[in-house]
């Protein structure tokens, strides 16, 4: 199963030291207890590791569990780390999720996505995109030249990259990152 999975800045999670291009297995899966750990959703990667602070990667997650709590988090006892993508890979595996499953438009020049409720995501792609989400560990995410990202609610994280591009979060536990010039 293609999940998006996020590591400290050395490639580990919770001790274990991962390397891109290797797989991993584990006799035992419990989802926050044992096994290995990955999300569907992309975006739910920011919950879990913090952006600036952390790398993320696509992974193929294999005898995964039917467990599930408060967003897209998983488990299962094989995991293969194909490639870090960062946020920016983040952000259009996202984009490209949303876009399978909205038909409003969240790709192009001066593209925009806006969502409320508690978890709810929002990712765009292109110069002047624009998302923007509202409610409890909410993330928004954008890359493109002039793009903004903006979040308000706990647990919240804004994502941007491309020149001038803004981010900005409000709420306890609230985090917000940018790449690129200015």
């Amino acid at each position: 199963m293609k999940m998006y999975k996020g590591f400290d800045k050395n490639l580990k999670c919770r001790d274990f030291q991962y390397e891109i291009g290797k797989t991993y297995t584990e006799d035992k899966a419990e989802l926050c207890n044992a096994g290995f750990h990955a999300c569907e959703h992309p975006l739910d990667c920011l919950s879990h590791y913090k952006p600036g602070e952390s790398r993320y990667c696509d992974v193929d997650l294999d005898d995964v569990t039917d467990e599930h709590r408060d967003d897209s988090k998983r488990v299962g006892k094989k995991i293969t780390v194909q490639g870090e993508i960062g946020i920016a890979g983040l952000v259009k595996a996202a984009v490209n999720i949303g876009i399978k499953k909205a038909k409003s438009k969240t790709t192009g020049n001066r593209a925009h996505a806006a969502t409320t409720g508690n978890r709810a995501h929002a990712a765009t792609t292109g110069n002047r995109a624009h998302a923007a989400t509202t409610g409890d560990w909410a993330h928004a995410a954008t890359t493109g030249d002039w793009a903004h990202a903006a979040t308000t609610g706990d647990g919240t994280h804004a994502a941007t990259t491309g020149y001038e591009a803004h981010a900005a979060t409000t709420g306890d536990w609230a985090h917000a990152a940018t790449t690129g010039n200015r």
